[in-house]
């Protein structure tokens, strides 16, 4: 696990506690096996008890761990097989059941998820695809609630998250003392801001991070689906097909990225009024692409410059 992602955790329910000046909240530090476990960065984390041994709790929190690819992962997720029955007993009897990061496809492992709206990992689309096709998972979303189930996206994702949770458990005079006690970003509520183009290239469809190459390079041209396609010899059926298995993205969303993602560094890097930086990546009109990136990154391309 990334140690952030239980520290932070207990950080913030602690700190309601105190701020609160009585007790909410009591906790349990948890795992399969009960063992002693070590964080991503060999942090030592002291479990209290095995997961087999909670037999009552009014919250589940699960947490993240980094993410070592699609395979690991999947591993990971199968440990938890052997106890999906007592995972779906205590979410049955649980108020409320949260996970974050990638706690969620191991919560999902435990098939309590089939009919919740959810979402997880901007860059695990592609997982949840191919191992979990039937969820309906979000990719933007930073924390969804679907009933008592409160599921959000990369690890610092827990912020946002936690302060929903304790709005509704505690109410808002204590969740806005939180916000400024812990100085938690409350602004963000998409995940879209953080995604790059790289973290769309891990997979091993050669002839397709070929074409995903090639868009990169070639932001300036067409690159419509049916140009794309004819330039990988397959029709826009299959092209689409492809790059929802391996991508999680459409083709033009794809294509939109990697244009907003290359305006972010022509902003950056030179001094090129918009007009000319919209010819380089593809656009005819300055405020068109302006539009795109401000629903992309919450912000006007001027107001991205003047903080670069």
């Amino acid at each position: 696990m990334l140690a952030s992602g239980l520290t932070g955790i207990i950080d913030v329910l602690n700190i309601a506690n105190r701020l609160n000046k009585k007790k909410l909240f009591e906790w349990q530090i948890t795992s399969l096996s009960g063992r002693t476990l070590y964080s991503s960065q060999s942090t030592l984390v002291q479990t209290d008890v095995a997961l087999h041994d909670v037999h009552a709790c009014d919250v589940m929190i699960w947490v993240g761990s980094q993410f070592e690819g699609r395979e690991k992962l999947w591993q990971h997720c199968r440990q938890v097989i052997p106890h999906k029955e007592h995972i779906q007993w205590l979410t049955a009897q649980s108020n409320y059941v949260l996970a974050c990061c990638t706690g969620v496809s191991y919560l999902a492992m435990s098939d309590v998820l089939k009919d919740q709206r959810l979402t997880s990992c901007w860059w695990l689309k592609t997982f949840y695809n191919q191992y979990f096709p039937d969820l309906r998972v979000s990719q933007e979303a930073v924390y969804i609630q679907d009933g008592k189930f409160i599921t959000a996206g990369a690890v610092q994702c827990y912020f946002p998250m936690m302060l929903h949770f304790i709005r509704q458990v505690a109410g808002q005079p204590l969740c806005e003392q939180l916000t400024a006690w812990l100085a938690m970003p409350t602004s963000y509520t998409s995940q879209s801001p953080f995604m790059v183009c790289n973290a769309f290239e891990q997979h091993s469809d050669i002839k397709l991070l070929e074409l995903q190459h090639y868009i990169k390079d070639a932001l300036n041209e067409s690159l419509t689906v049916a140009v794309l396609a004819r330039r990988l010899y397959v029709s826009e059926r299959t092209l689409n097909r492809r790059f929802h298995k391996h991508v999680g993205l459409s083709p033009s969303a794809y294509v939109r990225l990697a244009r907003l993602e290359k305006t972010k560094f022509l902003l950056r890097s030179t001094t090129d009024n918009f007009d000319i930086i919209s010819t380089h990546v593809g656009y005819q009109d300055a405020n068109a692409l302006n539009k795109q990136f401000k629903v992309q990154y919450g912000t006007s391309m001027m107001q991205f410059r003047r903080t670069r």
